[in-house]
């Protein structure tokens, strides 16, 4: 079975469209993650394997949002203790991360001085 050209027309417009869509969202789920965010909060929970290495703190943002941030990689200078000690004393934290697998996955921390 042939089609007409018109046919045939409809489908490669229709298929161009649906790879053009599909780009477009990739790039845009692409782009979040290379973007690097920041926020300024208390540390509220600390999740840590071991001693030496934290997997996830939990944090109180200055508009009262409290969002998890997952630790990927090893801060040398924010230990589980180091973590801890603002969680008890309120010091704030400043957080940079990215968003990864809808995560805040942390890049970077530092104390905040108010």
């Amino acid at each position: 079975m042939f089609f007409r050209d018109e046919t045939k027309k409809k489908y490669l417009l229709t298929a161009i469209f649906v790879t053009w869509i599909l780009i477009l969202s990739c790039n845009d789920d692409l782009e979040q993650q290379s973007k690097e965010y920041e926020t300024i909060g208390r540390i509220i929970e600390v999740q840590a394997e071991t001693l030496s290495i934290a997997n996830k703190i939990t944090l109180q943002s200055e508009d009262e949002i409290v969002e998890d941030y997952f630790i990927q990689t090893y801060i040398e200078e924010f230990s589980p203790m180091h973590l801890r000690e603002h969680m008890i004393t309120g010091d704030p934290v400043k957080v940079f991360y990215k968003i990864s697998d809808n995560k805040n996955v942390i890049n970077h921390i530092e104390d905040f001085d108010e």
